[in-house]
């Protein structure tokens, strides 16, 4: 991404990103499916782990323009996916990824196609239009 895009419209772009890799990945697993398969479910926990650290770079006036979305959540889940990796509650992350990363991605789309970008800017595939 250019210089000239605002570094919370790039972490939305990278969340977005994420999203969009975690459901593709996660499509048509059950919850068990999911849990068995080892490198999905690794996968998903980096794509986790990126998620988290983006929100953990925005701003926080950012944040708090968008108080619908649970950014410390995200942030919480990330810091318990790096530093307490041996008690991760993959109950937990199936939740994440099947139900509440869904659910706040079409708010995300909204967010993100709300910046003004340059006319020869070409923002990424929204996950809800695919």
């Amino acid at each position: 991404m250019r210089e000239y895009i605002d570094k919370n419209v790039q972490r939305i772009y990278h969340i977005l990103q994420q999203a969009v890799t975690i459901r593709r990945r996660i499509d048509g697993l059950s919850k068990e499916g999911f849990l068995a398969d080892v490198d999905k479910t690794e996968a998903t926990l980096h794509g986790l782990t990126v998620i988290g650290e983006a929100v953990r770079a925005m701003d926080d006036e950012f944040k708090a323009a968008h108080p619908d979305i649970p950014w410390r959540s995200i942030v919480g889940m990330r810091n318990f996916i790096v530093h307490e990796y041996e008690e991760i509650d993959y109950d937990l992350v199936w939740q994440a990824v099947s139900v509440d990363l869904p659910a706040m991605t079409p708010r995300l789309v909204e967010i993100y196609k709300a910046f003004d970008f340059p006319e020869d800017f070409i923002p990424p595939p929204s996950p809800t239009e695919e």
